[in-house]
């Protein structure tokens, strides 16, 4: 990689038909892995989402504390 360059591309030999491929910088993987589009994101808002409270009254936690 040239000096000042953001990413590499792969050899020829290790490309696909599907066309060159390259590189991300950290910077630019991160960037894409905190868009509101991302898969990982938007599974993670779900998660964090408020239950609906009118199903809350029916969910509750139990927690087994036996001592074996």
């Amino acid at each position: 990689m040239a000096c000042g360059e953001k990413y590499a591309t792969l050899p020829a030999s290790t490309q696909h038909s599907c066309g060159p491929m390259k590189l991300m910088s950290l910077e630019e993987a991160q960037a894409r892995s905190l868009s509101p589009n991302h898969p990982a994101m938007r599974e993670r808002q779900r998660e964090n989402s408020l239950p609906d409270t009118s199903t809350a009254a029916m969910y509750h936690t139990v927690i087994d504390l036996s001592d074996s």
